[in-house]
């Protein structure tokens, strides 16, 4: 569980880098290097290109969460342009209890939530 949360952790970090980095480039500027799970597709004439994370290939103007990370990605003309994840959550109280992400929903409704008695 404590390697999982470090590769999470991981993850969301350089996706953070990535973002904040294509933030400040200017229009004339390199675009980031992607990390390996995320990589682009070819952008089309038509400006509707898909995007690609690992071996998921979503079509331009949808949105994809990952169902391991709770992590949603939406991708516009074969660029991925927002991110979203779960908040880090810490146990409030003695009777509480952080119950883990859940695969089989979409996200927000896939992040871990804090559950007291």
């Amino acid at each position: 569980c404590k390697i999982y949360m470090m590769e999470k952790i991981v993850f969301l970090v350089v996706l953070f880098v990535i973002t904040v980095n294509a933030q400040e480039k200017t229009p004339d500027g390199p675009l980031p290097a992607l990390p390996p799970e995320i990589s682009q597709l070819g952008a089309s004439a038509t400006g509707s290109a898909p995007c690609r994370i690992v071996d998921k290939i979503i079509p331009h103007g949808e949105e994809w969460t990952h169902p391991e990370k709770c992590v949603n990605f939406f991708c516009y003309d074969g660029k991925i342009i927002n991110v979203d994840y779960c908040d880090e959550l810490k146990s409030t109280g003695p009777n509480c209890i952080i119950v883990p992400i859940r695969p089989n929903l979409d996200y927000p409704y896939c992040c871990p939530k804090v559950v007291c008695d």
